[in-house]
């Protein structure tokens, strides 16, 4: 079965969704941390990854919300170290792996224009409830993963239909 993953992070949780071929939900979960400094956090959460990577070997993309700027610097200077950590395992793992800046993962919703009058997160969330109905996303960041994982999805099936990988 093929299988795709998104992942969204933040500066205490990552948040992992993974699809079929078929964009069906297959499993969603989070690595996080509730430690008292950023460093602490950070720490916390790349051990989990560290120790969770290897068993997304079998997977055929992940796809990972690349960083941005937040306006504090030590919450961007952590996610940006957390992405790339991701990135890193995913390379010593010899696991296919895409970055993806939030406009372009955004396209799966098809009519951006709404992000532009600041109802994204809704936007994403009534999304997600209507395509995978049968499933309860608590967490925006599982939305937000699972709209990740559908990019990373949509962009592998669109290399192979053109010749490339």
């Amino acid at each position: 079965m093929e299988k795709y993953v998104g992942i969204d992070c933040s500066s205490k949780a990552v948040h992992i969704v993974v699809l079929d071929g078929k964009e069906q939900l297959i499993d969603k979960f989070k690595w996080s941390s509730n430690l008292k400094t950023a460093d602490a956090r950070f720490l916390d959460i790349v051990d989990q990854i560290h120790d969770n990577l290897p068993n997304f070997k079998d997977v055929e993309l992940v796809c990972v919300e690349d960083s941005l700027y937040i306006q504090n610097p030590l919450t961007t200077r952590t996610i940006t170290a957390i992405v790339y950590s991701i990135v890193y395992f995913l390379h010593h793992y010899d696991i296919r792996c895409l970055t993806a800046k939030p406009q372009q993962w955004k396209k799966v919703l098809g009519n951006t224009e709404v992000f532009k009058k600041g109802q994204a997160k809704g936007t994403i969330m009534n999304y997600v409830k209507e395509k995978w109905m049968k499933d309860d996303f608590t967490e925006q960041d599982y939305a937000d993963a699972a709209c990740i994982a559908l990019h990373g999805l949509k962009q592998d099936k669109e290399n192979k239909d053109n010749g490339s990988t």
